[in-house]
């Protein structure tokens, strides 16, 4: 798919969820702005009680089927385009306020971007935890803005479009 369509269908995507959610964002190659997007990536702080509505939701709404399930990822399909046999697969990713930024940017990618941000932070003596942050003798010093993840390790902020390496 192309990323307009792509974009047209993750808004359908955040706004079928979005009352489920303190906070919801698109992520992943969408938010890169890569030309041809193969899924569609969220991030998202659920509301208390509500992760487990997302399913029923899409599945009400946009005829999602349940692919994947458990307390950080729910993956579902949705078909495109009206086209049978074509799906599109979403990826919701959990993130609570303290990991917000640390999630969004693993989740944002792109994979080498996120290998070369591991590297530069054990030269520093420090560590880039996909799931915790940026760590310094094991205690997360970075984490909630993604911002903070770069000033934590003394780089400038990267705009997602300019993360595909």
């Amino acid at each position: 798919m192309n990323l307009d369509e792509a974009e047209r269908l993750a808004f359908k995507v955040v706004q079928t969820v979005e009352n489920c959610c303190e906070k919801v964002q698109v992520a992943g190659s969408i938010r890169r702005r890569r030309e041809e997007p193969n899924d569609i990536d969220i991030v998202a702080i659920p509301k208390p009680f509500m992760w487990t509505r997302i399913p029923i939701l899409m599945k009400s709404e946009l005829d999602a089927k349940f692919a994947a399930s458990g307390p950080e990822l729910i993956r579902m399909h949705i078909p495109f385009a009206n086209v049978p046999d074509r799906q599109v697969q979403i990826d919701f990713y959990a993130a609570t306020p303290d990991t917000w930024g640390v999630i969004l940017l693993i989740r944002t990618g792109s994979r080498d971007h996120n290998v070369r941000l591991c590297v530069h932070a054990k030269a520093l003596g420090m560590m880039l935890s996909a799931a915790r942050g940026v760590l310094e003798d094991g205690l997360v010093i970075a984490s909630k803005t993604e911002e903070d993840i770069f000033k934590a390790l003394l780089l400038p902020y990267v705009e997602p479009q300019d993360r595909e390496v």
